[in-house]
């Protein structure tokens, strides 16, 4: 047999895959029913966000799309998070994604079409987070 090994720099782009798939797999989850799964796979996918060293802005990204769907998630029966834990979840799942951008995480689709940021779309901060994803980086640079 032979022994792989990865730096962490491209470890890194393994362990964000793997936590995006084992949050969608919780959100597919809680759509059939199942809220305790759906819990363990997207508070598995936190995990593995939070072990990584220094988080990219993707890694921040994808921490937040987790915090989001357990704020959404929050007072279902099984979930494992109290109706309580709700706003908490959604804060830090704000903290993150202005940090994301902060480093650079312009991806405005993906802003506008994750689902797992919905529990996030009707706050404030969010819609001003976005009206700034969408705003020209240069509105008044030179003319071409």
């Amino acid at each position: 047999t032979e022994i792989y090994t990865l730096s962490l720099h491209d470890a890194l782009p393994i362990c964000g895959a793997l936590a995006a798939n084992l949050r969608g797999r919780g959100l597919a989850r809680l759509d059939l029913g199942d809220p305790d799964g759906a819990g363990a796979d997207i508070r598995r996918a936190l995990g593995i966000c939070g072990s990584l060293p220094a988080p990219s802005d993707e890694g921040l990204f994808e921490s937040a799309c987790c915090h989001a769907a357990l704020a959404g998630m929050a007072g279902r029966d099984g979930s494992g998070a109290s109706s309580g834990a709700a706003a908490s979840e959604a804060d830090t799942a704000m903290t993150l994604l202005t940090k994301a951008v902060g480093l650079g995480y312009r991806n405005a689709d993906a802003f506008r079409t994750e689902t797992a940021l919905d529990p996030l779309r009707d706050r404030p901060d969010f819609r001003l987070l976005m009206m700034d994803l969408t705003f020209p980086d240069e509105l008044f640079g030179p003319v071409r």
